[in-house]
């Protein structure tokens, strides 16, 4: 604790944002809501992981999936850190390309297991699936681009509600994730004498750039 020894400067405890529990129709999420200008986005985070874990544990629920913020900022770092399996969702653009190669690093630093999620795609998605076939990740899935997705999206339609047949294909994706079918390794580091439930951190592509790959 800093101390300003003419007490011009005291230390006090403020609200960062709010956490959120509420039950859908597909199970028990736990959000929050940083207040704007706040910079603790990681500790709220944290904590979002601690309550998911009790409510997991309350429900007997084996698997937690945790939506990703965009880039690589300290609340993506807290969000990955511990979990099992990484899904990264990108666009096949070059900034959705450039900002993945970034969040692949993370992801291989931290020794998790991944694979990689198209969204938008339209079947020019050549430079991000060469990219991947370099690093050795594999693409386990496509959303196509769809106007009518982005229409259902803006009114709060679910995505299974809009594409016919795409529940039973995210169904299997599901299942193939919790049975470990769909990932990688993107580096030889594992972590050990860690366990916590079966997480899943799904990270989003967003602008950036870099375009390196040490994979």
């Amino acid at each position: 604790e800093y101390v300003c020894p003419a007490n011009t400067i005291t230390m006090h405890d403020a609200v960062v944002g709010k956490i959120f529990k509420r039950k859908t129709i597909f199970g028990t999420m736990i959000d929050a809501r940083l207040t704007p200008g706040e910079e603790s986005s990681g500790k709220l985070v944290a904590e979002v992981r601690k309550l998911a874990r009790e409510a997991a544990y309350a429900e007997n629920k084996n698997t937690i999936i945790i939506d990703g913020s965009p880039g690589i900022a300290c609340n993506v770092i807290s969000a990955i850190t511990g979990v099992s399996k990484a899904i990264i969702v990108t666009e096949p653009t070059p900034f959705g390309l450039s900002d993945m190669k970034l969040v692949i690093e993370i992801v291989k630093d931290l020794g998790k297991r991944t694979g990689v999620v198209i969204n938008k795609d339209r079947g020019d998605s050549k430079d991000t699936e060469e990219f991947l076939r370099k690093c050795g990740i594999p693409v386990i899935f496509r959303i196509p681009y769809s106007l009518q997705i982005q229409k259902s999206y803006s009114k709060g339609i679910p995505l299974i509600d809009t594409v016919p047949g795409i529940g039973k294909k995210l169904k299997r994706l599901y299942e193939d994730i919790s049975n470990g079918k769909t990932e990688r390794n993107c580096s030889i580091k594992r972590e050990r004498g860690h366990r916590e439930n079966h997480n899943c951190f799904i990270p989003r592509s967003s602008l950036s750039e870099q375009d390196h790959c040490r994979c």
